[in-house]
């Protein structure tokens, strides 16, 4: 049997004992501890880096793919518009060369401005367009135009080569056509 303890030894053991145990425990599992909530806070800190990175990676990835397949659709429908306002001006300029009386019809019906002499016959001779084997060429995209250019004959591939050239000089469907005729 172990015998109690006076009051005296406990208040010993309590108020001096204990403190100093305590004091020595804490100094030799303080560092221990210490360094384990620093390696944690590191691998936290890791981790939090790494799915940043992964993020990143991930967005840039997506910026790649937007700009690789979404690129040559813009281009094209930048092309079309570009065909479009083409189309309009040309429309707007042959709409000069050829003034329209008040019924709408051709002919002398715009007046001629003051002081000068008014001409004798200011109708330009109409611009010839070649009949294309392809319909609605205008409207068309260039790779619209491509995909059609297969089973055309020479004199076709002629024709649209002709217009082309003079229009809108798309390389695509020039080059196409060359291919196709050597």
């Amino acid at each position: 049997m172990i015998p109690e303890k006076k009051p005296v030894e406990r208040c010993v053991d309590l108020f001096v004992h204990a403190p100093i145990g305590i004091a020595m425990f804490a100094r030799d599992t303080v560092p221990t501890f210490f360094k384990m909530f620093v390696a944690r806070g590191q691998t936290e800190l890791d981790q939090q880096r790494k799915q940043a990175q992964q993020q990143a990676n991930r967005y840039k990835s997506v910026g790649q793919l937007a700009v690789k397949f979404a690129g040559p659709v813009v281009r094209q429908q930048a092309e079309q518009r570009v065909g479009e306002v083409r189309q309009m001006a040309d429309q707007k300029i042959n709409g000069l060369l050829m003034p329209r009386n008040g019924n709408g019809s051709p002919g002398g019906g715009a007046p001629a401005p003051r002081g000068a002499p008014a001409p004798e016959a200011a109708v330009a001779p109409p611009v010839e367009v070649p009949a294309l084997a392809i319909p609605d060429y205008d409207q068309l995209s260039a790779s619209q135009v491509v995909d059609r250019l297969d089973g055309l004959t020479p004199d076709e591939l002629a024709a649209v080569r002709a217009y082309e050239s003079a229009h809108r000089g798309r390389n695509t469907i020039l080059g196409k056509i060359t291919q196709l005729t050597d």
